[in-house]
């Protein structure tokens, strides 16, 4: 798997629930994590947004987004990420992707039935101008369920290894909020 293509990458992975337990008063921590693992260091995808499913409030919100054409890569092989994370914050929040992410609203999945549910992802992914993504789902804290829609580059696929990979750190982002 070309994105996590040592072992230090994945030991930096492990370490992440630590890292965020250690920033948690950040403002725009959400913004740094799914920066974090979108870039060329973990996952190198083209655009992925996270969105909260608040199935009491019956509400899909946007939490944050990231297209790397608009951003690039924030990450630094010879600098630590985690030191500079509040000017990489800033150079995210600003972001078109990022705030169209962060403007959805809809309906949530769990307060309807199934057939619905598709529906609506698929009027996400209209919306956010992403064709194909992986949809990641888990349960969150306080009763929500996280949603991550990930869009590969052209040239790279989602293996199995990857998959699985993926969707772990996925759920790690729940931990961002109180």
């Amino acid at each position: 798997m070309n994105s996590l293509k040592n072992q230090s990458n994945f030991a930096e992975l492990l370490i992440l629930p630590k890292k965020i337990l250690e920033h948690l008063h950040t403002e725009g921590l959400s913004d740094f994590i799914l920066n974090y693992l979108s870039g060329k260091r973990f996952f190198d995808l083209k655009k992925s947004a996270y969105l909260l499913d608040n199935p009491e409030f019956g509400c899909v919100k946007g939490v944050t987004g990231y297209c790397s054409e608009e951003l690039g890569d924030q990450s630094s092989e010879d600098e630590d990420d985690w030191a500079r994370a509040s000017s990489i914050i800033e150079k995210i929040l600003p972001q078109s992707f990022n705030k169209k992410v962060k403007s959805v609203s809809h309906k949530s999945l769990h307060a309807s039935d199934d057939s619905k549910d598709e529906a609506v992802i698929k009027q996400l992914q209209e919306e956010l101008d992403m064709s194909n993504p992986m949809i990641i789902k888990w349960r969150a804290k306080h009763g929500n369920n996280g949603i991550l829609l990930c869009e590969a580059k052209a040239d790279t696929l989602f293996s199995d290894e990857k998959k699985k990979i993926l969707e772990f750190s996925a759920s790690l982002l729940s931990l961002t909020h109180f």
